[in-house]
């Protein structure tokens, strides 16, 4: 374990260990974030579960918009994803999805409730199973900016499920460009296919360790009517409780939707 930890800890630098520090930290640090976490996971669950019943049951491949350092979604929607692509724009980050131990995710598992039975007592069996989903192909570079924002290498058609937790929102600063990215995202949603997302929504600014990172302050309606207006169907959507002392200001929504 010592080794494992030290191997952990080379991987994690920079941006990478400092946003994971701060918003997906290993064990509690706060109760008010750990408790917004589980929140969050429990979201998760929710979109993925919609998103299973809406493919009769089974489990489709998973592109992921710009993963970040971060595996919690993930872990949250391994029961509707046969298999997954990740991405991020951060080499540092997607050298942590590749190589990161998957057991620092282990204090996560216990809130997986709505997706296993009795998860806390089948901890090392679902890590492996993340450690399996996210293993199958290696992280790939993505930028939302570009067009198109994937490289050549990536067939996106092979996907019937895309996904993409607090991205446009965390790295946009107005809403032309917000509204720019979420668009290339929608296209890759093809006919049949299901849309997870996650957003920060009424919301100025988030911070990263002393920085402030500025957010474009969209609303929940904004970001519904604009998804409507680009062919999705909305079939489930959960919302964040509001606190005031957390690193980020507003709340967030979790939403699963099908282009029909």
């Amino acid at each position: 374990m010592k080794l494992r930890n030290q191997a952990k800890r080379k991987v994690l630098g920079g941006f990478t260990k400092v946003y994971l520090d701060q918003y997906w930290p290993e064990t509690p640090e706060s109760a008010l974030g750990w408790t917004d976490n589980a929140v969050l996971m429990l979201a998760y669950q929710d979109a993925g579960l919609a998103v299973l019943k809406h493919f009769g049951g089974k489990p489709m491949p998973l592109l992921d918009v710009s993963t970040g350092p971060a595996l919690a979604p993930l872990l949250a929607l391994l029961t509707c994803v046969s298999e997954v692509q990740l991405s991020d724009y951060n080499l540092d980050n997607r050298l942590a999805l590749q190589e990161m131990d998957v057991s620092y995710w282990r204090n996560y598992v216990p809130m997986l409730t709505k997706i296993y039975d009795e998860p806390y007592n089948h901890v090392d069996e679902i890590l492996g199973y993340l450690d399996r989903k996210k293993s199958q192909k290696l992280p790939v570079n993505v930028d939302l900016f570009n067009d198109p924002i994937f490289p050549p290498t990536v067939s996106v058609d092979n996907f019937p499920i895309v996904s993409m937790n607090f991205v446009a929102d965390s790295i946009a600063s107005n809403r032309q460009d917000y509204f720019a990215c979420l668009g290339k995202v929608l296209n890759l949603v093809r006919s049949g296919g299901a849309f997870i997302m996650s957003a920060v929504v009424d919301s100025n600014g988030w911070s990263l360790g002393q920085e402030l990172e500025p957010s474009p302050n969209v609303s929940e309606k904004i970001i519904t009517d604009f998804l409507v207006s680009n062919g999705l169907v909305i079939k489930n959507i959960s919302r964040s409780m509001r606190y005031s002392d957390l690193s980020y200001s507003g709340g967030w929504i979790v939403l699963a939707a099908t282009k029909e």
